[in-house]
């Protein structure tokens, strides 16, 4: 599992030997089988990165928040196109 966390307006994915950025343009979809317990979350990507199109994660901060944070970057970035 990886984890993420949001810096501006980039997604900072960190696996055990390796960090990489990716623009948060590249999101879009976020998956999770529940919103209030802290348990592995996928993000799908539109374009392959250095981990795969689909990064599964453990949410750092309460699932809720970190999956509703991710969600609104994916919704700004739709509205826009």
């Amino acid at each position: 599992l990886k984890q993420v966390e949001i810096d501006g307006d980039q997604l900072k994915i960190s696996g055990l030997t390796k960090t990489i950025s990716i623009p948060l343009t590249e999101m879009t979809e976020v998956r999770a089988f529940s919103h209030y317990k802290r348990i592995p979350s996928t993000i799908v990507l539109r374009s392959p990165s250095p981990f795969g199109t689909s990064i599964r994660f453990f949410p750092m901060k309460p699932c809720a928040g970190t999956l509703a944070e991710l969600r609104k970057h994916i919704s700004v970035q739709r509205s826009r196109s």
